[in-house]
């Protein structure tokens, strides 16, 4: 089955007397298409906007070219090459 993931990067609210906490925090849903993963994105994202975090919500594979790659042959690809195309997209996504 092919599954897709989202992910989230998000960090502590600021407040005067801490500042931005300088740990992100990843949160991740992972599933089969279909499932509901965008809906509950969009819905973490905005209580945790309102909660005052800082949200970046991303998705994987990318929408880079290695990512539309990584879509294009999800279902050829399989075991250690597969795990190589995705490990390699996230890198590039996440430094980028």
């Amino acid at each position: 089955m092919c599954t897709s993931t989202r992910t989230w990067l998000c960090t502590q609210p600021h407040t005067p007397t801490t500042g931005v906490d300088p740990s992100p925090r990843w949160i991740t849903s992972d599933g089969p298409s279909g499932i509901g993963k965008t809906t509950t994105a969009a819905a973490l994202e905005r209580v945790l906007t309102a909660e005052g975090h800082h949200v970046l919500r991303t998705q994987q594979p990318s929408r880079s070219p290695l990512g539309a790659y990584v879509r294009h042959t999800l279902r050829t690809l399989d075991g250690l090459s597969l795990a190589c195309v995705i490990t390699a997209d996230r890198y590039q996504h996440v430094h980028s």
